[in-house]
């Protein structure tokens, strides 16, 4: 992605961030140009009010214009709300990663899920 394509959307409430998401290069190789990784974060207060998706469309919007192919999202495999809201905006189960993770004295595994910017914007 180019650096004009790496932008940061934030969810301001009465002048108190509740959210952000960004797009983010998927791996450093240029062959891998067309392709970035999200962040969608809410603070779990403020879930279920449409930020999410608001913050989801804007980065889609984002990786359209910057001729980005693929979004993949990276979630610990127990984030069951993660899951569902990839899910809800067109991701599909790519793979799992088993035990590449280790917080609070646990393995994490780490679910790949990708979404096809172009086809699915036909």
């Amino acid at each position: 992605m180019s650096k004009e394509a790496h932008r940061v959307w934030v969810a301001e409430i009465e002048n108190s961030v509740v959210g952000y998401s960004c797009l983010s290069d998927f791996r450093s190789p240029e062959a891998y140009s067309v392709c970035a990784e999200d962040t969608v974060y809410v603070r779990p207060e403020y879930s279920g009010l449409g930020i999410g998706n608001a913050l989801m469309n804007a980065i889609k919007k984002q990786a359209r214009e910057n001729d980005i192919e693929t979004i993949v999202a990276a979630i610990d495999s127990s984030n069951q709300s993660s899951i569902r809201f990839h899910e809800k905006h067109g991701f599909e189960l790519a793979g799992l990663l088993r035990r590449v993770g280790y917080k609070k004295d646990r393995w994490l595994d780490l679910l790949l899920m990708t979404y096809a910017v172009h086809a699915s914007s036909k």
